[in-house]
């Protein structure tokens, strides 16, 4: 199978995630105020990719932000467009941070757009037989679709991805891909304040270019052209010849690395897992099925249906820890397997049969222990169905953390718990997996 590298326009992605949620006020926040919802969207993106491609070369290119040789030539290009939202801008150290623990090299020149490296390390490749797959929002990538080089174009937001190819690319477009600057030249690219030709739009711009192939093309025929185009293309001489050679992608940079040193790096999932926590991005967590490494800071003790140790134990303390155990997300309607309790460092699990067969149902219908919750109610209604009324409930941590900020509440320990500090424990999903209760 031909090696092929994945490259990716870091720029246009970057944009499209943001824009994909920014459009309905929806800007995804951490609990310290970070905005994160374009780097949430470009993670998604890169997980779609890792699956569906399995990439093992890759190369992101940015934008430096600074003038290029095209702003040198027409101090007006790109004029139109507005600033970085602040809220954008200050995701981007966190996206390359992100692909930088990802293993995944990235790439940004003084004098070059994203565009330049990426169709420049595509023709890099296509030389050495490697296949290049490239991934934008822009359209302008689409003249860089050859034998050995795809582009995909995300659609509806940044979810789907519509690919070009030499098969397909007539059939999509109306011409060839060789075309496709020529074809801006003639329409203008308003995205880049690139003037066209006034007045032909792109139905006649398709026509004309299968009759007589390119802009120089027809510009050797005006006299076979209509009165009012003719005139149009003899005043546009100059700028539409201007805007072919700024919209079209420079090619020959020359990289001081090469093709092979684009090799995904192994990630370090130690680091991912903490990046993912910094950015509060916790369904990133739950998919990973990495141990937390750092330490508890109790050891505990388990213990299985040992209900007298247990009832020492809270003779001791006057007070636990207690969470029920159900096989049904609805504890309306689920059925109770046991309950955990916690009293010191010690943990219990205690099966069901045993709740009736010992008189641990009085200590927790007793008001002489306090009882400690994540969700008292789920515990109360629970343990109703068995006939044991719980009292005393000192504490319900959900019903806490809600009243600090009903934004924190969750049915997770650890999601809620680090809204107030980092802990060592696993999320829920992490251990049960998906939909446990």
């Amino acid at each position: 199978m031909k090696k092929r590298i994945i490259i990716l326009d870091g720029n246009s992605l970057m944009f499209r995630a943001y824009y994909a949620t920014a459009y309905t006020g929806n800007l995804m926040q951490t609990s310290t105020g970070l905005y994160t919802n374009a780097l949430y969207g470009f993670a998604n993106m890169l997980t779609k990719i890792q699956n569906e491609f399995e990439p093992v070369y890759m190369l992101v290119a940015f934008d430096k932000g600074k003038a290029t040789f095209r702003h040198q030539m027409l101090s007006s290009y790109k004029g139109t467009r507005k600033k970085m939202p602040e809220e954008l801008a200050m995701q981007l150290p966190l996206i390359r941070e992100y692909l930088d623990v990802l293993g995944i090299r990235r790439l940004e020149l003084d004098e070059y757009e994203a565009d330049d490296i990426v169709g420049s390390m595509a023709k890099l490749a296509t030389n050495c037989g490697m296949e290049a797959i490239c991934l934008s929002g822009d359209k302008d990538l689409l003249q860089l679709v050859g034998d050995n080089t795809k582009v995909m174009l995300t659609i509806k937001g940044i979810s789907e991805l519509d690919e070009y190819n030499n098969a397909n690319f007539k059939e999509k477009m109306g011409f060839e891909p060789s075309q496709m600057i020529d074809y801006k030249a003639i329409i203008g690219d308003n995205s880049d304040n690139l003037a066209g030709v006034r007045g032909v739009g792109p139905k006649t711009a398709v026509s004309l270019l299968s009759k007589y192939h390119d802009l120089d093309g027809i510009y050797a025929h005006l006299d076979e052209l209509t009165p009012k185009v003719k005139e149009a293309f003899t005043e546009a001489n100059e700028i539409s010849h201007q805007t072919k050679f700024l919209a079209t992608i420079y090619r020959d940079i020359n990289f001081d690395f090469g093709v092979e040193d684009c090799l995904v790096s192994p990630c370090d999932y130690t680091s991912l897992r903490q990046f993912y926590e910094h950015v509060e991005f916790t369904s990133f967590i739950k998919k990973m099925h990495v141990e937390d490494p750092r330490p508890a800071t109790i050891n505990i003790n388990k213990h299985f249906n040992e209900v007298e140790p247990l009832l020492k134990a809270i003779e001791e303390q006057k007070s636990f820890y207690i969470n029920c155990e159900l096989d049904d997300e609805n504890y309306h309607k689920a059925n109770l397997l046991g309950v955990s309790f916690l009293v010191g460092s010690d943990a219990y699990f205690i099966d069901k049969m045993y709740l009736a067969s010992s008189n641990l149902s009085e200590y927790l219908s007793s008001s002489e222990y306090a009882k400690y919750c994540l969700d008292a109610k789920r515990d109360y209604v629970s343990l109703a169905k068995l006939g044991i009324e719980l009292n005393n409930i000192e504490f319900d941590m959900g019903v806490a953390t809600y009243l600090i900020n009903p934004s924190f509440a969750s049915n997770d320990l650890k999601t809620m718990a680090e809204h107030f500090e980092k802990v060592s424990l696993s999320y829920t999903e992490e251990i049960y997996g998906k939909k446990a209760h």
